[in-house]
Parts: C-alpha cells; sequence; structure tokens
C-alpha cells in the first residue's frame, strides 16, 4: 500500500506511527527540531521500542529545545552525520518495525510542519523498500559519529585514541580545503581587479617606471656613487617585473559571469578543493603529484571565471576519478599524531596568509566594484603627475651636465 500525504497532513501521521510503533524505529532524518516528535520518541522507548536514529551535526540541529543524549540513555542508538567531512546528508525517512516506510522532503522540525510545502509517501507491506532504506541506514552509521552514551554499535567512538585522532585529522583536513578554497576566492578577486588595473593603467604605470629606470640611470652615472647604482638596479628589476605583467595582462581576457554562474563556480570549486586537496595523498606521491595538477587547474579556472573548465574538473572528481587516503586504515598512533601536527601547522602557516592576502589594497578594493571607477580615474591622475615631475627633473638634471 502506498499513500502520500502533503503539508499540516504530515505530522499528525508522523506521532502515529510512532504511538504506535512495537519494536523499532529507524530513522535517518537532516534536521530535528521538532519537541512533540521528541517526546513521542522518547515515550515510545519507554515502551520497549528499540530506536536507531541518525541526524545532521550542524548548526540547525545544535539548536533544538531538546538533547538527543536524553534518548540515548535510555538505550537508543544515536549517530550523527558531519556534513563538511562527507557531504550533506540530505535523507528523511523512517522504517517502523521493519514493515512500513515513510519517505519524502519532510523534515521533523516546526518549519516543516506548519509552515512548509512538504510531501511525504508511506510504503507498507511486501512492497515496502524496507530492506533498501535499512542498508542505506547501516552504511551510513559506518562512517557518522555514535552518540557515547549509546549502547554498544558501530560508529566512530570519540573514547578511542585513535578514532579521535582520525577525526581530527579529517576534520583539519576539511577546515584546510576550507582555507585553500577561501584563498583561491580571494586571489581571484585580486586578479580580476589586477586586470582591470594593467588594462586601463598598464602603459601608463610601465612608462612611469620607464622614467624612474632612466633617471636612476643618469644619477648613478653621475654620482659614480654605490648607492645609487644599488638603486638603478632595483628600478632595473622593477620596470622589468613591469614589463612581464603589463605583456601578461594586456591581451588577457575573464570572462563575466552571471550571479548564478558565480554562486554555480565558487561551489563546484570549494567541493573539487574539499576531494582532492594534495594533503589527502600524503603517503602516496603519485596521486599527490596528480592532486597538486588537478588543484592547480582548478584555481586557475576559478580565477579566470572560466566555469566551464571548472565544471570538468568537478565532474571527473565527482564520477571517481581520484580518492583520498583512508586514515582509517593507519592503526600507528603515533603516525596518525604526526599527520596530525603536521596539518595543524599548514593550517597556522594558510591562515596566515590568507589573513595577509585580505590586507591588500587590490582585494578591499576589488571587492566594490562600484568605486573602482573612482580609483582608477584617480590613480591615472595621480600617474600622469609622477611621469610629469620625474620628465621634468631629468631635464634639470639635463641642463646641468656639461
Amino acid at each position: 500500500m502506498i499513500k502520500s500525504l502533503f503539508d499540516q497532513d504530515i505530522r499528525p501521521e508522523l506521532l502515529r506511527l510512532i504511538k504506535f510503533s512495537q519494536k523499532e524505529l529507524t530513522a535517518a532524518v537532516a534536521w530535528f527540531t521538532d519537541q512533540s516528535v521528541f517526546s513521542a520518541l522518547n515515550k515510545a522507548i519507554g515502551r520497549g521500542v528499540k530506536l536507531r536514529l541518525l541526524t545532521q551535526d550542524d548548526e540547525i540541529n545544535s539548536k533544538a529545545p531538546f538533547d538527543l543524549g536524553d534518548l540515548a540513555k535510555k538505550g537508543a542508538q544515536i549517530w550523527s552525520w558531519n556534513p563538511t567531512l562527507l557531504g550533506t546528508m540530505h535523507h528523511k525517512f523512517l522504517v517502523v518495525d521493519g514493515q512500513i516506510v515513510m519517505v519524502g522532503s519532510y523534515n521533523w522540525t516546526n518549519y516543516a510542519a506548519s509552515r512548509n510545502r512538504e510531501n511525504a509517501n508511506f510504503f507498507e507491506g511486501p512492497e515496502a523498500p524496507v530492506k533498501d532504506y535499512l542498508e542505506v541506514f547501516d552504511e551510513m552509521c559506518q562512517q557518522a559519529r555514535i552518540h557515547p552514551q549509546s549502547p554498544g554499535v558501530s560508529g566512530i567512538f570519540y573514547s578511542d585514541t585513535k578514532a579521535k585522532l582520525r577525526v581530527q585529522i579529517r576534520k583539519i583536513e576539511a577546515e584546510i580545503s576550507e582555507l585553500e578554497a577561501e584563498k583561491t576566492e580571494v586571489q581571484g578577486v585580486i586578479e580580476r581587479f589586477t586586470l582591470q588595473v594593467q588594462q586601463r593603467l598598464g602603459y601608463l604605470i610601465l612608462k612611469r617606471s620607464e622614467i624612474e629606470t632612466e633617471l636612476a640611470k643618469r644619477r648613478a652615472e653621475l654620482t659614480k656613487k654605490r648607492s645609487d647604482q644599488e638603486k638603478y638596479a632595483e628600478k632595473k628589476e622593477e620596470f622589468e617585473e613591469q614589463f612581464a605583467s603589463h605583456e601578461k595582462y594586456k591581451n588577457k581576457k575573464i570572462a563575466t559571469l552571471s550571479e548564478d554562474e558565480e554562486i554555480s563556480i565558487k561551489k563546484m570549486h570549494r567541493e573539487a578543493v574539499m576531494i582532492i586537496h594534495p594533503d589527502r595523498f600524503f603517503d602516496q606521491p603519485e596521486m599527490e603529484a596528480k592532486a597538486n595538477e588537478m588543484t592547480a587547474k582548478l584555481n586557475e579556472g576559478y580565477k579566470n571565471n572560466d566555469i566551464e573548465a571548472v565544471r570538468q574538473i568537478w565532474q571527473s572528481i565527482k564520477d571517481g576519478t581520484i580518492f583520498g587516503t583512508d586514515v582509517s586504515k593507519i592503526d600507528d598512533i603515533k603516525k596518525l599524531e604526526g599527520i596530525l601536527q603536521t596539518l595543524k601547522l599548514k593550517q597556522s602557516l594558510l591562515t596566515q596568509e590568507l589573513n595577509l592576502l585580505k590586507q591588500e589594497e587590490f582585494y578591499n578594493i576589488g571587492l566594490e566594484s562600484s568605486i573602482w571607477e573612482d580609483y582608477l580615474s584617480k590613480t591615472a591622475a595621480q600617474v600622469l603627475a609622477n611621469i610629469d615631475a620625474l620628465e621634468k627633473e631629468i631635464f634639470n638634471m639635463l641642463k646641468k651636465e656639461p
């Protein structure tokens, strides 16, 4: 038998199923904050019904008006799913007594019960996909964290030293990937604004640098001082760098993306970085090299707003082209501790680097496209004034020469 319910008709049926359950309730629900459902589960446990529950470990669930640990203390098996490490757990299903399956869009929240437009389908009888949903549940529980007060079942126990280290490693790997993704985004902002500056003002800036170099050269020839000769060498090097930068940017183009495309490329970039970050392949040199290569291409595509290049890399990763190191297979505590300390150091250095990038003038101006024109106009006027002053200085120097 199959029946479908919608919107405000769903919660009463959910509560009825829990109330009349006899043996076991197995549920995977992304978000659970509904006090009435919690109370119904609490009563079911009191009647001797076995409860197995998996929810997502995130800010929404942390604000629930109850503690799932209270259910664990009474014998419920409670797991939490880390979306940062494992991706979003978006399931909403309940299996009742191995006979009924409830599945749909319905989270166990007050919003779902009273405000949202929701659906739920109920399967009962021989055709109910009980086995399929129980298998999915069991598979997810092998990756999730078991509540420390739950009875002895499989999962990640924080009381286990090795498991603690593995969880910390996964967590810091995810945080490093987030930092790397954010760093690339910041560099992208700087790159796009640098392109604007170089294409609008690059010739003027190059001309100013050329005149500064010529002036330093004449001064060094005139005074013969070592300090002036060193200054000339510095100005010459600066001019060569400016020339290379001008050549790099003068014909370069960065695509303009729509708001939806910007959201899409950012999402794909972040997801891809999480999976292929080179630090995840510390014990696989060939994979690490491949990850470095793919990460470089990914970051270059992101900086250039090349959404198709980013999508191709993202899709190949999602299709299973490359996988991470499984720290669950490492049993040496010293090795796990060493990996963790190395990652912590990298995280610290990366955080410092990111903070420095965020302090750069081009990043802060690049964030506000509304002020670009004013900045470029004022900078052009300033560079022209600099050029005029430098030319006058050279002219006066020539007049003094014999």
